[in-house]
């Protein structure tokens, strides 16, 4: 799965992916943006669908990129416990817009 994300305070954009073993990559974040393990990653909003930013996981680590040092390979941890999860919903309102 992908989702839109932003981590911590920082004023970009960027897709989280999952990646299995209870974990998610963020890719594609230039180093210049300064992280910090533990950082909140946020599901963006989007009106309709989600109306707040909610918290959707953590920085777990972060390192540059083996093939882009430009770029920073973020490794999320999600804030749900996903061995416990028992039922998942999905709700699309408006599914014509």
């Amino acid at each position: 799965s992908k989702t839109a994300v932003r981590i911590g305070k920082l004023n970009v954009d960027s897709i989280m992916q999952g990646c299995g073993s209870s974990s998610a990559k963020v890719r594609m974040l230039p180093v210049k943006h300064k992280l910090k393990t533990g950082d909140n990653v946020y599901a963006l909003k989007k009106p309709g669908l989600l109306d707040v930013p909610i918290i959707v996981g953590r920085v777990a680590r972060y390192k540059r990129d083996d093939e882009n040092p430009l770029l920073w390979d973020i490794t999320v941890k999600p804030t749900c416990g996903i061995e416990r999860l028992n039922i998942v919903a999905v709700i699309i309102m408006n599914p014509k817009k």
